[in-house]
């Protein structure tokens, strides 16, 4: 078949697709509700808590926002969680 990659790093399926396209969709920026609709869920939470997985930029972000509302003008944490790996 197709040699395509997911966004955990595994050999794509049709259902890891799913996942892909919440993770990706949801980190690029759309609305949850638009996505959860696109893939047919009855609620955002199926969504959330079974397709939209945290990535690594993902958390980056999240980390440096927080870091820049805390202390404001001291430029990007380059990463929290060393320890991790990721």
């Amino acid at each position: 078949m197709y040699d395509i990659v997911g966004n955990q790093g595994e050999r794509l399926t049709l259902h890891g697709l799913r996942h892909t396209y919440a993770t990706v969709a949801i980190e690029a920026g759309a609305d949850v509700k638009s996505v959860s609709d696109n893939l047919g869920h009855a609620n955002t939470t199926i969504t959330m808590d079974t397709y939209a997985s945290a990535t690594a930029e993902g958390k980056r972000r999240t980390s440096n926002l927080v870091d820049n509302v805390l202390n404001p003008g001291n430029g990007d944490v380059t990463m929290l969680d060393r320890a991790a790996g990721e």
